[in-house]
Order: structure tokens, then sequence, then C-alpha cells
């Protein structure tokens, strides 16, 4: 599922590795407009997912949580973007991450056993 933002020269779309929509009327059949929450697993492009969707994130307004994992195990680290703290970064290296916008809490243990079977 894809995220479709309209901007002036036309519309973007991004493809979340994660993503949370709740509105019951964003049902589009190929991409959601108000996501709440979006996990990117951190790919060779950082700025990509560092700059230009952290950026695009900002820009939607249900948009609550942005998350970028770093894909190596061996370096752990989960940065979580929310927009009740405008935005700034934190930086999780171990114990429990809490996704506040969507009520859930992970281990950084368990998330990055679920990424290795990726």
């Amino acid at each position: 599922m894809k995220v479709r933002m309209k901007v002036s020269h036309g519309d973007l779309f991004y493809y979340p590795d994660v993503m949370v929509a709740c509105e019951p009327d964003d049902r589009h059949r190929f991409y959601r407009e108000r996501p709440k929450f979006w996990i990117e697993v951190s790919s060779e492009d950082k700025n990509k997912d560092r700059v230009e969707q952290y950026f695009a994130c900002q820009s939607i307004p249900s948009m609550e949580e942005y998350v970028v994992v770093n894909p190596d195990p061996d370096d752990p680290g989960v940065e979580v973007f929310r927009k009740e703290n405008n935005w700034d970064v934190e930086l999780i290296k171990g114990g429990d991450l809490t996704f506040r916008s969507i009520g859930v809490t992970v281990s950084i243990d368990s998330l990055y056993a679920k990424l290795r079977l990726i």
C-alpha cells in the first residue's frame, strides 16, 4: 500500500515499510492519503529516509509518528519522530519502544528478530 501526497506539480507516492491509516473515508484501493503512523527500514539512500520522507511525513496533517529503523542487527537503533515533540528525534537503542499513536509497545529485540526474517 502506498501513500499519496498531492503537491503543486502533481502527485508523489511513497511506499512505507509499515503504515497505519485509521480514517474511515481514506479507503482508496491502491493508496492512503491520511496515515497516522509510518515505519521505514533505512535503505542505502539514507537521505531519502532521513530527509525527504521525514519532511513529507510532517506535511501530512494526520501523521503522528515517523519511525526509521537501522537494519543492521549489530548496530540496533530506532529513530522516532513524533508530532507531539515537534518532530524532534528520539533514538532508542534497547529496551521497549512504545508507538504512542497506535498504542503498541514492542521490544527492540523482537523488532530486530522480525527484521532478520525479511
